[in-house]
Formats: structure tokens, C-alpha cells, sequence
């Protein structure tokens, strides 16, 4: 299966990468909208100077059905992580695909201000940015999942590690721009501050089948509650490659 742009871009404000807060609520998860809402998980790995860091987020987008499979360009983050998983939760029916994934950075700026009398009074402020890394086309052709109404469904294990915007593919940038649109003509202020950091991603590992299956819906059922427990049917198995 081949996935394509559509030409209609749906651009967010920089700014607005900072509702990826949202994302890392812990507890509860989110109320049920109607009985048909579902919910896609995920579990991704980023490389860092040694390990990996689990992703506080990934971000989603539903796919159009018209003959080929064609991208929307509107995200749509994940509202919850537990376990090393962020879910997806009160997904509408439908295919969706995981095209990018990050996790939250705060930093402390010091500063220092003189009151007179050669006495000065030291502050400081924390700063909450992100850093997303964008997946590869193949990689998000194989996180593509089915939904049905009702459903719970696991969309993959995943790890990946960055790579430099040259050797970028048009998806990466496609979502670059959508979701951080102007990046790189800011200067370092704005995008430690305001747009947080992006690059794109390669794959290292992909893995939905039985066992990463299994781990994934033991720590589902952990969270689901009463409201959500009808969609975990034991027999669900992963759609993720279709």
C-alpha cells in the first residue's frame, strides 16, 4: 500500500505544539464519547546518547479511503501514556497511521538582578518545549491500523533514531510543515523556546506481532476502567501493516 499527499494543508501556529501537553495526562484516561469510540496505542523508543527515551506522544492522522490511501494533513495527537504506551483515545472508525512521535524538555534560564547597594537577586524560569522526531514513509505505511467502532487497537512497537533534513523524505517534510510550519528559517531563541526541536526519524525496530501484542494489552487492561473494558476483546489481534 502506498500512501500519498493531498494537496490541502490544514497549517498550525507554531504555538500550538505546546496542546501536546495534553498528551501526558496520566490519570484518568479520557470519558468515553460514544459507543463507537475507539482506541489506537503505540509504544515508541528514541534514541538518545545511550537508550532510548519512551515517547510522551505520537502523532496520528485518519486516513481518506479513495482508491489509494491518501494522507490528511490534520494531526492528531495522542490524549494519553501510561506503561511506556500513548494512546489515541475516542478514535472515530477508520485507518490510521502514526507519523510522528516526541517527548517533553524543560530547561531552566538563571538570571540575576541588581536591587542596590551592591546586592542582587537571583531567579530563573523553567521552560517546557518538545522534540519530535518525524517517521519515515515506510515506516508509517507499516503502522497503518484498521478501526472499527468500538475497538482497541495496537498500532506497533517502535523505535527509531534521527537523521539529518537532508536526507529527509517528502512525508517527514510534509509534517514538518504542518505542524511546525516556517522551522527552519527560526532562529535558535524561537526554537528552543517556542517550536522545540524536530528531525526526522529511521527506523531501527518494528514490531506488532504476538508478544509486543500481548505486553501491550496487559498494560490496556490495567487502564482501562469499567467505561472502556468492552472494547479490549480477547481476541483482538493487531492490525498494523495492512
Amino acid at each position: 500500500m502506498r500512501l500519498r499527499l493531498v494537496s490541502r494543508l490544514s497549517i498550525l501556529p507554531v504555538a500550538s505544539i505546546l496542546f501536546l501537553s495534553l498528551a501526558c495526562a496520566s490519570t484518568p484516561p479520557p470519558a468515553r464519547e460514544s459507543p463507537d469510540s475507539s482506541v489506537v496505542g503505540a509504544s515508541v523508543g528514541i534514541a538518545q546518547i545511550i537508550g532510548h527515551k519512551n515517547a510522551d506522544y505520537v502523532i496520528f492522522v485518519r486516513l481518506d479511503e479513495a482508491g489509494e490511501m491518501t494522507l490528511r494533513a490534520d494531526p492528531m495527537p495522542s490524549n494519553f501514556a501510561s506503561g511506556g504506551y500513548v494512546f489515541l483515545f475516542n478514535a472515530l472508525p477508520g485507518r490510521y497511521a502514526a507519523v510522528a512521535a516526541g517527548y517533553f524538555v524543560e530547561s531552566s534560564q538563571s538570571t540575576s538582578t541588581s536591587v542596590g547597594g551592591g546586592v542582587s537577586v537571583g531567579g530563573g524560569a523553567t521552560f517546557q518545549s518538545t522534540h519530535n522526531v518525524y517517521l519515515p514513509r515506510e515506516l508509517v505505511e507499516k503502522t497503518v491500523v484498521s478501526v472499527g467502532a468500538g475497538d482497541w487497537v495496537f498500532a506497533g512497537e517502535i523505535a527509531v533514531d534521527r537523521k539529518e533534513w537532508q536526507e529527509a523524505d517528502e512525508l517527514q517534510r510534509h509534517y514538518l510543515d504542518v505542524v511546525a510550519p516556517g522551522y527552519h528559517e527560526m532562529n535558535l531563541f524561537e526554537k528552543a523556546f517556542g517550536a522545540g526541536r524536530h528531525d526526522p526519524g529511521v527506523e531501527t525496530r518494528f514490531d506488532a506481532g504476538n508478544e509486543s501484542l500481548v505486553e501491550f494489552m496487559e498494560t490496556s487492561r490495567e487502564i482501562a476502567g469499567s467505561e472502556w473494558a468492552d472494547t479490549l476483546q480477547p481476541e483482538v489481534a493487531s492490525a498494523a501493516g495492512d
